[in-house]
């Protein structure tokens, strides 16, 4: 098992998470996490612009399947409680920060910005703390 750090960045530095309240949102990613692909979500920080998050993942894992899944889920869902809260400025921001290549594959929101940085990788071994 690899513990692996991840960082997400909100699209210039929108205080999305803070917006939305999005606690919850990473915690029902973790479920996701455990049921579907058997990682756990060991640690998260959650700012008003980032997130941090670690995970124990079979070194097999298809971890940038996981982390692109994981960031779309929370883009829906973020785009969604803006919606629901009328925030139409944040979400024309969001808008105009798609390239054209991304609006051609039919993204609507810029929620997080393109790269994201893997911080820390060690290996675990099971007993080994």
């Amino acid at each position: 098992m690899e513990l692996r750090h991840y960082r997400f960045k909100c699209f210039n530095k929108l205080k999305l998470f803070q917006l939305t309240q999005a606690e919850d949102i990473v915690h029902n990613w973790g479920c996701i996490l455990q049921e579907k692909y058997n990682c756990v979500l060991v640690n998260h920080k959650l700012y008003s612009h980032e997130l941090h998050i670690y995970l124990l993942a079979d070194e097999h894992a298809p971890i940038q399947k996981i982390i692109a899944n994981g960031k779309r889920f929370m883009a829906y869902e973020i785009v969604f409680r803006l919606e629901l809260k009328r925030r139409t400025d944040i979400l024309r921001k969001l808008e105009s920060g798609c390239s054209s290549s991304e609006i051609r594959k039919g993204q609507l929101h810029k929620v997080f910005e393109t790269r994201i940085q893997k911080a820390v990788q060690r290996n675990y071994r099971k007993g080994y703390k």
